[in-house]
């Protein structure tokens, strides 16, 4: 009974992961804004 209990608990992690990865890198890329634009602007020149 355990195993299986475990088991559903692992299957939820799993379905919330993409959402947790999606949103660490909204947050990475939310920080990293500035960088990316001056970046992106250097070369466009």
């Amino acid at each position: 009974m355990g195993k299986i209990n475990g088991l559903n608990k692992f299957r939820k992690l799993l379905a919330y992961l993409p959402g947790l990865l999606l949103m660490s890198l909204g947050i990475y890329l939310m920080i990293q804004q500035p960088l990316v634009t001056y970046v992106i602007n250097q070369t466009r020149k």
